[in-house]
């Protein structure tokens, strides 16, 4: 089973999740790229004590760095060094993306095939859950479960650590869900049917995973320990009447 990657932001209105979390050294919190400096959150051990800043604005504090991106000037006590130009980043550039390195952008273009004028129109509507046979497979799995826990959708009130994520295949079109693991199959079907707008039809349906028809009467914990499901597998909902 993939484990989520990231941690979310500790900053009470934010709650983001981020791939490359920043540590405050003061109150001991985690927070993402945008509330990763004290000012940014506001940072409570500083605040209680003005003392505490004027020993960070004294001589014997560390040297502040500048940003190298050219939209930037902001000061950074740490070094977030780009391996790829070599140069220093903030904390709210320090991704490739953030300061548009020169060196990532190089690599995109040169890796982009040429276009071609028979090429079929992609459909938007499915996504790449799976990476078989890539070099960075464990790791691209690890990413598209995150995704998929981001927009998964799901009865309220269940726990994080109690929910099984997949998605659902329905009449062409991928939709992520969650469920309890604790729920019957036939119950998490009962809420997709109502989440689908399906349960005012006379038509039965059924779950199936490639082409077996899974049991409806047995819990989604134990046939996730069979591995019949595992979290981001692709679940079918058929007409079987």
């Amino acid at each position: 089973m993939a484990e989520l990657i990231g941690k979310h932001c500790s900053y009470p209105l934010c709650n983001q999740l981020d791939f490359l979390p920043i540590f405050c050294q003061h109150c001991q919190q985690i927070y993402c790229k945008n509330h990763g400096s004290s000012n940014d959150h506001n940072c409570s051990i500083l605040n209680q004590n003005d003392n505490k800043i004027d020993v960070l604005q004294s001589s014997s504090a560390p040297s502040l760095l500048i940003c190298s991106f050219e939209l930037c000037n902001e000061k950074c006590p740490i070094e977030f060094l780009c391996p790829k130009c070599k140069k220093n980043y903030c904390i709210k550039h320090r991704h490739f993306d953030d300061h548009k390195c020169a060196f990532q952008e190089q690599r995109q273009l040169s890796s982009s095939p040429l276009p071609s004028k028979t090429t079929a129109k992609v459909n938007t509507e499915f996504h790449s859950e799976k990476f078989q046979g890539t070099k960075n497979e464990t790791l691209a799995n690890k990413v598209a479960l995150m995704k998929l826990k981001q927009t998964a959708k799901g009865p309220q009130g269940v726990p994080l650590e109690a929910r099984s994520h997949v998605f659902i295949e329905f009449n062409t079109k991928r939709y992520p869900f969650f469920f309890s693991k604790l729920w019957p199959l036939g119950r998490a079907l009962d809420y997709l049917l109502n989440e689908l707008k399906l349960t005012h039809t006379t038509t039965k349906y059924a779950l199936f995973k490639i082409d077996i028809h899974l049991d409806l009467s047995t819990c989604i914990n134990e046939l996730e320990n069979k591995s019949i499901i595992n979290d981001a597998d692709i679940l079918v909902l058929k007409n079987v009447s």
